[in-house]
């Protein structure tokens, strides 16, 4: 029973984070509920792999923001792991 439920959660954090990556790219209105509620979810959990991530210089220069594939890989690993 739990399982299942953690499973589901861990999808649907894998799908607010590609939403949150792709609204990066386009104009949208910052202010929205839903673009606000999307950042409160996301942003906790990225936060951790940018700090990691920041640490490697060659990282640094690059224009591309690989805490959201860190962030995407660990979440599906842990559903590996629990299924």
């Amino acid at each position: 029973m739990l399982i299942p439920l953690l499973s589901a959660l861990l999808r649907i954090l894998q799908i607010l984070l590609f939403v949150d990556l792709l609204l990066e790219w386009f104009p949208v209105d910052r202010r929205s509920r839903s673009v606000r509620f999307m950042h409160a979810v996301t942003v906790p959990l990225l936060m951790p792999f940018r700090a990691l991530l920041d640490r490697v210089s060659f990282l640094r220069n690059i224009p591309f923001d690989f805490s959201y594939i860190a962030a995407f890989l660990v979440l599906e690993l842990i559903l590996q792991l629990i299924v």
